[in-house]
């Protein structure tokens, strides 16, 4: 293989190492968006809090 060819090769495998990290940061990016996002929890069971806010509204307000 001649320097020309060789860079070739070592160009497309970091081309190809770069697309794989930039799907590998998008997909820790959402994961990390997903767990520090309380809409999901929220939605899942909006029972427990809305009960933990009339609690904590409650203890907050009694001290008062």
């Amino acid at each position: 293989m001649s320097v020309t060819e060789e860079q070739r090769v070592a160009g497309k495998a970091l081309a190809t190492k770069r697309r794989e990290l930039r799907l590998a940061l998008d997909d820790l990016k959402h994961a990390t968006q997903a767990l520090a996002d309380p809409r999901d929890a929220i939605r899942d069971r909006p029972t427990r809090w809305l009960v933990g806010g009339l609690v904590a509204g409650f203890l907050l307000g009694w001290r008062s």
